[in-house]
């Protein structure tokens, strides 16, 4: 683009990829470096020293989303597929399918479990929103381009392929307004004008996986352009549909987890050692949706337990961290019982509900603490943590 205004254009990225050549400015590059454009990334650009006294920098946000895919995690399960494919064909993972494979369900009953059973693991998603929000706007703080404005629209406009890809729409709207902030401070920038076929070449040329977007997802953020029979190009270009996505993507990783246990490599992940103590004539199925491996709880923690023995009750012991700025309301809650109680900050606390289960009786049950608290983010990274209590405990009696 920046050729037709006689500047010559050099790339460098600012991480290693596997699967594609490296690629970096040489000195002479640098040294005659008449701007640089900056992705805002976790260090600044190494060789900044080198470039010229005076030179301009324009720093941009990147393109990323979290919102479509709620669910997204790293497959450990994937593999490559020779020079078509060199990712791997599911190089996202997703959290709930990959715990189900992890518990030796079959491909069937896990994919029946994910369809119909949304309400079950799903997540705040109105939350998740607002620190998606926080997260792109924290991130434009640091940038002369603001994008957060458009990239947080994801409900009227369709502007992912991915959760690190975008499409050609958002795209272009970063490249104008960058343009436009370059030719501020490059005055020989002015004049220059995007082709408009750049966008369009951009979508026929892309060479990564797009990603099925759930219906349940798609409903409860009111996604007004959203098309359940719509197919999915990817790395190996074919196009496939959602439901045969699904059945690729958990087929693959039960066989790919079958033959690293030949080879002794084990799991990659245990979600059992997330579970928190439980005595009593009960056991977990499966694991508690929203617990750490610190004994730390989401505000919504989901579990299931089955009866090895008759039980009549049930309870959770826990404390109630005195970070908190105030009191929470704690409820614990099966399919046909209830119980609450207000807790302060820095107490311990228990809840007991009535439980009646025979031998092999399953029941669901929910514990919910009405405080959120971030105990080390502020709700701008990745890898914030929504947090309600600690568990010190479970008893079946």
């Amino acid at each position: 683009m920046f050729e037709r205004a006689g500047f010559a254009t050099a790339f460098e990225r600012s991480f290693e990829k596997f699967d594609a050549p490296d690629t970096r400015a040489t000195e002479e590059q640098i040294a005659g470096c008449a701007i640089l454009l900056e992705q805002v990334d976790i260090a600044r650009f190494p060789r900044a020293n080198a470039l010229p006294d005076g030179c301009p920098i324009v720093r941009f946000p990147s393109l990323d989303t979290i919102l479509l895919w709620p669910f997204n995690a790293v497959n450990p399960y994937d593999d490559p597929i020779g020079e078509a494919c060199p990712s791997g064909r599911f190089s996202y993972g997703n959290r709930v399918l990959l715990r189900h494979v992890e518990m030796d369900w079959d491909a069937d009953r896990i994919i029946d479990y994910y369809e119909r059973d949304y309400d079950d693991y799903k997540v705040d998603l109105t939350r998740v929103a607002q620190l998606e929000r926080r997260r792109l706007q924290a991130r434009d703080e640091k940038a002369d381009v603001a994008m957060a404005d458009v990239s947080a629209d994801v409900v009227t406009a369709p502007l992912f392929w991915g959760p690190n890809h975008p499409r050609a729409a958002l795209l272009e709207v970063l490249a104008r307004r960058l343009l436009s902030a370059a030719a501020a401070l490059v005055p020989e920038l002015a004049s220059l004008r995007i082709d408009e076929g750049t966008f369009e070449r951009y979508e026929s040329e892309r060479l990564w996986s797009a990603l099925p977007i759930d219906p349940g997802v798609a409903a409860d953020l009111g996604l007004t352009w959203y098309d359940p029979k719509e197919t999915y190009l990817l790395e190996d270009g074919k196009r496939w549909s959602r439901a045969e996505y699904l059945r690729g993507f958990v087929n693959t990783a039960i066989a790919n987890r079958r033959e690293q246990a030949k080879h002794g490599m084990g799991d990659r992940f245990d979600p059992y050692k997330w579970l928190p103590p439980l005595d009593g004539p009960a056991r977990f199925v499966g694991p508690a949706f929203g617990m750490y491996p610190d004994m730390f709880a989401a505000p919504l923690l989901r579990f299931e337990i089955e009866a090895s023995a008759p039980v009549e009750s049930f309870a959770v012991d826990a404390y109630y961290p005195p970070q908190h700025p105030r009191a929470a309301t704690m409820s614990l809650s099966s399919e046909s019982s209830h119980c609450e109680s207000s807790v302060g900050p820095g107490q311990p606390f228990s809840l007991s509900l009535a439980l009646p289960l025979v031998q092999g009786e399953r029941a669901r049950l929910v514990l919910r603490c009405s405080e959120r608290l971030n105990m080390l983010e502020r709700g701008e990274s990745e890898d914030d943590r929504d947090l309600g209590v600690v568990i010190l405990g479970m008893h079946a009696k």
